[in-house]
């Protein structure tokens, strides 16, 4: 905005009697206090508002003088809008542990068990199966970050099975996982909503009947195994795919795993993706309203 600009949106304010160039600083002084408690200091602070680090700290301390009491209502704004989201709090802050333990409990579904996690997180002694301890409430806010991010990398692929001792693990933490009836993948969603996955409030997705554990490929029913098997021979990530029917990248998942069954408008956009699958879609007697997938993108 030109100087002309604000004179003039001035003149205009003062003239509707809505002229407000200052407000109390204590709401934004009180806000930056709640982000240093998570771990986000005001010169990280002041970054993320776009805010010169001088304006903070006059605010915060006065710099010689007295905290400032009143500051420009869009410094006010700017402050406000920096909330403490899991990628910018201290990595030490201690938050709910709900989102951690659901991811944990989703790739044990496909067989990854914590052993495995623990080394694909650099080397053992995270010790991620206490995590998954009933009693744990609370995560440092740096292992919920690598776990959501170990999550994001593995939530659609199978963990190896090519030794005994490989599919003996995955087996152990498919059966554990069906035992502790723990949700798969495709029962979450990552956006807000009712299903969640860091909403401690949330539940898994209708469709989801507790039988916890993703069955290995020789166990997949006909139509799982046939759009599985197509889109890998079409070359087509998940996400892709579902871009392309749209739906949800978990949607895809959840058929894949046999959790569900395409209603009749996916199927055709199914086939137009990947060609003809050569197997009649049939949900059976009164199962498609409950193994329909319901987060169509």
């Amino acid at each position: 905005m030109t100087r002309a600009d604000y004179l003039r949106h001035r003149d205009r304010m003062i003239a509707y009697g809505r002229w407000q160039p200052f407000v109390p600083a204590g709401r934004a002084r009180e806000h930056l206090r709640a982000l240093s408690a998570q771990g986000v200091g005001w010169a990280q602070a002041a970054a993320l508002a776009g805010l010169p680090p001088s304006t903070v700290s006059k605010l915060l301390y006065g710099n010689g003088r007295a905290p400032s009491k009143r500051i420009r209502p869009e410094t006010e704004a700017a402050i406000l809008a920096v909330n403490p989201t899991l990628d910018i709090i201290g990595g030490q802050t201690a938050i709910d542990a709900t989102g951690t333990q659901r991811r944990l409990q989703a790739l044990a579904c496909r067989g990854w068990s914590m052993a495995r996690l623990d080394a694909a997180l650099s080397g053992p002694g995270r010790q991620l199966d206490t995590i998954l301890r009933r009693d744990t409430r609370r995560v440092r806010a740096v292992t919920a970050r690598t776990v959501r991010d170990l999550y994001d990398e593995l939530w659609d692929q199978d963990p190896p099975e090519g030794t005994p001792r490989e599919r003996a693990a995955a087996a152990h933490a498919r059966n554990r996982a069906r035992q502790a009836r723990w949700a798969p993948v495709g029962a979450w969603d990552d956006e807000a909503g009712p299903h969640c996955i860091d909403d401690p409030a949330a539940s898994p997705a209708p469709g989801w009947d507790g039988h916890a554990g993703a069955r290995p490929p020789a166990d997949l029913p006909p139509v799982a195994a046939v759009i599985r098997e197509a889109r890998k021979q079409a070359a087509l990530s998940r996400p892709r795919l579902a871009a392309v029917v749209g739906v949800s990248a978990s949607a895809v998942q959840w058929w894949e795993e046999g959790n569900g069954i395409p209603n009749e408008e996916h199927w055709v956009q199914l086939e137009l993706a990947l060609g003809p699958l050569g197997i009649v879609r049939d949900p059976g007697p009164g199962r498609e309203a409950a193994t329909e997938r319901s987060d169509a993108a």
